[in-house]
C-alpha cells in the first residue's frame, strides 16, 4: 500500500507557503513569552514535513499534518506543551486497537509513519488494518478510486 500515498512532488510550494504564513503570524503577533520556542518548533516541524515530501509523499497529506501541528504550536501555552506537540504521532496498541497517548497526535502523520514502516517489511494484520483505515479517512477520494 505505500505506493498509494506516494506522489511526484519533491519540494512543495504549498508547504513553503504554509510555513511562511506561520512565521508571518509570529512576527506580527504581540510580545510572546514563547516566541523563541515557537520559532524553533516551526523550523523543526518544517524540516520534518520537508523530509516527508522528499520521500515522495503527497503534498496534501504533508501540508495537512503540518497545518494541524502549526495550529497547536501557535496555541501552546508552555514550553513543555510545544515539546509534546513536536513528538511523532505514534499510537499505542492496547491489545485490541490503536489509541493515541497524546492529544497532539494527528492522523495524517500517523498515516505517513505507517507508510514508512511498511517499506521496511510487511505489516502485521492489526497494523495493516489501521494503515488502511487512516488511508480511507485521510484520502477518501483516492481510496474510492483504488477500490473501484
Amino acid at each position: 500500500m505505500p505506493a498509494f500515498i506516494m506522489g511526484g512532488n519533491v519540494m512543495g510550494t504549498a508547504l513553503v507557503m504554509e510555513h511562511a504564513n506561520a512565521l508571518a503570524q509570529m512576527i506580527v503577533s504581540e510580545k510572546d513569552k514563547l516566541f523563541d520556542e515557537r520559532v524553533e518548533a516551526l523550523v523543526k516541524l518544517y524540516r520534518r514535513a520537508e523530509f516527508y515530501l522528499k520521500q515522495g509523499f503527497l503534498e496534501s497529506i504533508v501540508c495537512e499534518f503540518h497545518r494541524k501541528k502549526v495550529e497547536m504550536i501557535m496555541q501552546a501555552e508552555t514550553k513543555g506543551e510545544i515539546t509534546e506537540i513536536l513528538k511523532l504521532s505514534k499510537p499505542h496498541f492496547d491489545g485490541n486497537k490503536f489509541v493515541y497517548t497524546s492529544p497532539y497526535a494527528v492522523e495524517e502523520e500517523e498515516l505517513l509513519l505507517w507508510s514508512l514502516t511498511s517499506l521496511q517489511g510487511p505489516l502485521r494484520d492489526e497494523g495493516y488494518l489501521r494503515y488502511r483505515e487512516l488511508f480511507e479517512k485521510c484520502l477518501p477520494e483516492l481510496a474510492e478510486k483504488l477500490s473501484a
